[in-house]
């Protein structure tokens, strides 16, 4: 396991020592390695965290949690979601995506950005997403994700400053197979691990079609369907389908923003 740790202060030597005391506290062996803001690749899920940690403060964990049905238990994830429609301006979009809302007088660390892509809308998409150097991972599993992997349904954490998210975020215009116009999937904010999304995520990529009594592929991540069916389907089915999410982004028929979001 990978755990993620920040801390900040004027003394690398001190956020060892904290992070190797945690460790050894829970019985855990490991090893701590420090990496700094001059790496090679921008650490934007550290600095996010970084921005609500205390001087001299060390924070430890996992990065996000894998668990969909945790979200119970999570600050501002139970309540019923909501429609809206905002301007179709990139600067908004991000603000809605990578923002991080103040609490308790500080900022709150962002959360995890993640796009669900369409590979039947992109060509290419996996080897795509395999030379991006961004975490990713196939919504279909087994003979599925090997059979149908060129146009299947795959998700991808996404960093601020990373090309794919200026180009998935760019609503002025932009023409091609991931250009918002396109509507090439779904663009979510969530507190999730990556694993835990997927696997939150996976429970509606299949749904029994009730008079041929048999399942069929659904294209929830198709923003057609997203916005149409999703969004106007019973409380208790969205609120389901909303589980650990924070929020879904796509573009309205119009073009505009619409989200789907809790608060």
């Amino acid at each position: 396991m990978t755990a993620l740790a920040v801390a900040r202060g004027a003394r690398p030597a001190h956020a060892l020592r904290s992070m190797e005391d945690w460790l050894a506290g829970r019985r855990t062996d490991g090893t701590v390695r420090l990496r700094g803001a001059l790496a090679d690749h921008p650490l934007d899920e550290a600095a996010a965290l970084a921005a609500g940690v205390a001087p001299d403060e060390v924070r430890t964990g996992g990065f996000g949690f894998d668990d969909p049905r945790s979200s119970q238990h999570q600050s501002g994830l139970t309540g019923q979601p909501a429609s809206r429609t905002w301007p179709a301006d990139p600067d908004t979009l991000r603000g809605l995506l990578f923002s991080a809302p103040a609490q308790d007088g500080r900022l709150a660390p962002a959360e995890h950005v993640y796009a669900v892509l369409d590979g039947a809308a992109v060509f290419g998409l996996p080897e795509l997403l395999e030379t991006a150097g961004l975490q990713h991972a196939c919504l279909f599993q087994g003979d599925a994700a090997r059979d149908y992997a060129a146009s299947a349904p795959w998700l991808v954490r996404l960093t601020p400053d990373h090309r794919l998210t200026r180009v998935l975020t760019d609503t002025g215009g932009r023409r091609g197979a991931l250009s918002w116009a396109s509507g090439p999937g779904l663009l979510i904010r969530s507190p999730l691990s990556l694993r835990g999304l997927r696997r939150q995520l996976r429970a509606y990529t299949m749904i029994l079609d009730a008079t041929r009594g048999r399942r069929m592929f659904f294209r929830f991540y198709d923003p057609r369907t997203f916005r149409t069916v999703i969004v106007n389907a019973r409380p208790q089915m969205s609120a389901g389908f909303m589980r650990g999410i924070r929020m879904v982004a796509c573009p309205d028929a119009k073009g505009d923003i619409l989200t789907f979001a809790r608060g």
